[in-house]
C-alpha cells in the first residue's frame, strides 16, 4: 500500500523475531499496521541458552511464544528471501507490500544451544534436546571448550557453577580471553576474570587451536560419541594434546550466505546511514546485529536500535527530520561487556569501569534477565 498521513494506517514489516525485531515491533503496536515475520515457532532468548544447557529448569525459560507480544499487530512464520523497499518476498513466493520495513534478521546462526540445530524444528524439540545436553555435561568426566569469547567463557563458568571439581580445558587461539568486542575490555576486567577461572580449576590455554576438531553434525555444538561418552585425545597447534569425552565448540556465528539485501560490505553487513535506513533504500531500516556499525554486538545495543528506528519511521510519516544512532562503543578506548561466571560470579567492564561478582550477578547473572524478557511477553517466567 502506499504512504498515508496517518501513522495508525502505515505498514510495517519487521523481519525476524530477535530483540531488535521484538522491540521495534512493540514500540510500534499501538502506532502502526505492525506485520512481524519470524522463521521459527519462538523468540530466542539467547542470554539464557548455556545455562539451559547446563542447569536443569532452565530449558523452559529460553524460548518465548509470540503470541502475547502484540495487542494489534499480527505475527507471520515464515522465512523472507528478498528484500525491496516496499516489499518483502517470502519463501513460498508470496509478497507482502508495505510502507516500511525493518530488518532485524541478526547476523547468521549460531550452533546449539544458542540456536536450534538441524534436527531441532520447535520449541519442545528444542527443550528436550537441551535436557539431554544437561545430562550430557553431568556424566561427561572431562571437558573441553573451544573458544574464548564470551559463550565460551560463559558456558565455562556455568558448568563450573553448576558442577564443581569438573574438569575443564578452555582453548581460544587469541592472546587473551574475549576478543570480540568492538574495543577491547579493559585489562583489569580481564584479569579478574583469568583469576576467576583457575579459581574453578579451568585450564586455560591461549594462542593454539584445536586442529582435528570435526566439522559439527547439523550445526550441534557438542562433539561426543553419541552412546557411550569415552576419552578422545585432541591435538592442539602448539603440540599440546587435551583429553576430554566431551568438546563444546563455542566460535560465534556462522555467517549466512548472502543476504536479503544488495547493500553489504566486505563482511556482509548491512550497510546503513546515521539514521539506520539502509545505503540507497528510503524507508527500509536495518537493527540489531545485521548492521554494520562498529560497535559490540549485544542484546542492550539491539534495543536501542530498535527504539531509534521506531522513532525514525514516525518522524518521516510526520516530515521531520530523523535522529540519528550515537554509537555507544566502538568510538571508545576500552569496550563493553558483562561476563556472567554461573549466577554468582563474574566480571565486566563498561569502559574504565570494572565489576566483579556482585554488581554482574545483580546486574545479568543471577537472572539472565529472564523476568524481565517475560514481562515483556506479558507472560509468567516459568518455575524451575
Amino acid at each position: 500500500m502506499g504512504s498515508s498521513a496517518s501513522t495508525s494506517q502505515i505498514h510495517v514489516v519487521i523481519v525476524g523475531a530477535g530483540v531488535a525485531g521484538v522491540n521495534a515491533a512493540k514500540a510500534l503496536d499501538s502506532k502502526a499496521r505492525v506485520t512481524l515475520i519470524e522463521p521459527t515457532d519462538s523468540h530466542n532468548h539467547k542470554i539464557a541458552a548455556l545455562r539451559a544447557a547446563v542447569v536443569p529448569g532452565w530449558e523452559k525459560r529460553i524460548r518465548l511464544p509470540l503470541d502475547g507480544l502484540l495487542k494489534n499487530g499480527k505475527v507471520i512464520q515464515a522465512e523472507v528471501v528478498s528484500v525491496d523497499t516496499g516489499r518483502v518476498t517470502l519463501a513460498d513466493h508470496t509478497v507482502i507490500q508495505c510502507d516500511y520495513v525493518i530488518l532485524a534478521h541478526g547476523r547468521g546462526k549460531l550452533a546449539f544451544p544458542c540456536d536450534f540445530s538441524e534436527d531441532v524444528h520447535n520449541t519442545t524439540e528444542y527443550a528436550n534436546k537441551l535436557r539431554g545436553k544437561q545430562q550430557v555435561i553431568s556424566s561427561a568426566q572431562s571437558i573441553l571448550i573451544v573458544g574464548g569469547g564470551p559463550v565460551g567463557v560463559e558456558m565455562v563458568g556455568e558448568i563450573a557453577a553448576q558442577h564443581p571439581g569438573k574438569k575443564i580445558t578452555l582453548v581460544h587461539a587469541g592472546e587473551t580471553l574475549l576478543t570480540n568486542s568492538a574495543q577491547p575490555i579493559i585489562p583489569a576486567a580481564l584479569d579478574k576474570i583469568n583469576k576467576k577461572l583457575a579459581g574453578f580449576g579451568v585450564d586455560v590455554k591461549l594462542k593454539t587451536r584445536v586442529t582435528n576438531l570435526p566439522n559439527l553434525q547439523g550445526g550441534d555444538s557438542f562433539v561426543h560419541d553419541p552412546k557411550v561418552l569415552k576419552l578422545t585425545s585432541y591435538t592442539l597447534s602448539n603440540g599440546d594434546t587435551v583429553e576430554a569425552d566431551l568438546a563444546i565448540v563455542c566460535l560465534g556465528t556462522v555467517r549466512r550466505n548472502g543476504n536479503l539485501v544488495d547493500a553489504v560490505d566486505a563482511d556482509n553487513y548491512v550497510k546503513v546511514g546515521a539514521d539506520l535506513q539502509v545505503e540507497g533504500m528510503p524507508k527500509v531500516f536495518c537493527a540489531g546485529d545485521a548492521n554494520n556499525l562498529r560497535e559490540t554486538k549485544l542484546a542492550y545495543f539491539a534495543a536501542k536500535h530498535a527504539a531509534l528506528v521506531a522513532s525514525n519511521i514516525l518522524k518521516l510519516e510526520q516530515k521531520k527530520p530523523t535522529d540519528t544512532y550515537t554509537v555507544m562503543d566502538g568510538n571508545t578506548e576500552y569496550g563493553v561487556m558483562f561476563v556472567p561466571l554461573g549466577p554468582n560470579k563474574g566480571a565486566g567492564a563498561l569502559g574504565k569501569t570494572v565489576m566483579g561478582d556482585y554488581l554482574v550477578s545483580l546486574a545479568k547473572g543471577k537472572g539472565l534477565f529472564t523476568k524481565k524478557t517475560w514481562g515483556f511477553f506479558n507472560k509468567p517466567v516459568p518455575a524451575l
